[in-house]
């Protein structure tokens, strides 16, 4: 009996575990699906496109 009930726990905790890195995974691509991450890596292309156009023509 307290063999089932350790395993009955050890899974327990292993699914808690499994779905909060789901979740955390979930809200990941959410965020690099969003228009703030696409808006924030295109400015930073921008800049950095910038600055190197401004270095070859100096």
């Amino acid at each position: 009996m307290t063999y089932l009930i350790i395993t009955v726990a050890v899974l327990a905790i292993t699914e808690v575990f499994t779905l909060t890195l789901l979740k955390r995974r979930n809200e990941d691509v959410r965020f690099y699906k969003s228009e703030a991450y696409k808006q924030t890596v295109f400015t930073e292309k921008a800049r950095l496109n910038s600055q190197k156009w401004s270095a070859k023509h100096e």
